[in-house]
């Protein structure tokens, strides 16, 4: 039985809101998506490597990037250009744990947040939850 508001306000949904999950490491993917498939998500995914090409509908994108600041703007404007006004959440090992999700890195990257790698289920799970696109319902014109 859900807990909170966010876990009743999901499951209650017509449709579970999609999140697309782009990693490049086959077991954090795997990880990452069962965390969300639980909490009541439906999940996507795809290798960083992959072109899953347009997917309609999409709620939130979670992508690794190693190097997001210097090695990989390319592959995160690929990833805006794929899935415009999607939220992205940037997942990453050179981002440091006292780094805030939704702080002055995120902005810098122009994304919804960033998470250090590994990441944990409750951190991963609230940035989902807080930075995922309304339902359709509840988006203006």
């Amino acid at each position: 039985m859900p807990r909170t508001l966010a876990e009743r306000t999901i499951r209650s949904m017509p449709f579970p809101p999609r999140v697309l999950v782009l990693d490049s490491d086959d077991l954090t993917q795997s990880m990452i998506c069962e965390w969300l498939d639980a909490d009541g998500w439906q999940v996507l995914e795809a290798a960083n490597d992959e072109a899953p090409g347009a997917v309609d509908g999409l709620d939130l994108v979670v992508v690794d990037l190693p190097f997001p600041r210097a090695g990989s703007p390319d592959a995160l404007q690929a990833v805006r250009q794929e899935y415009p006004g999607v939220p992205l959440v940037v997942i990453s090992s050179t981002v440091f744990a006292n780094v805030g999700c939704c702080g002055p890195c995120a902005e810098s990257l122009g994304v919804a947040g960033v998470l250090p790698k590994p990441v944990s289920r409750e951190a991963l799970i609230g940035a989902v939850r807080r930075l995922a696109r309304p339902p359709p319902s509840e988006r203006g014109p």
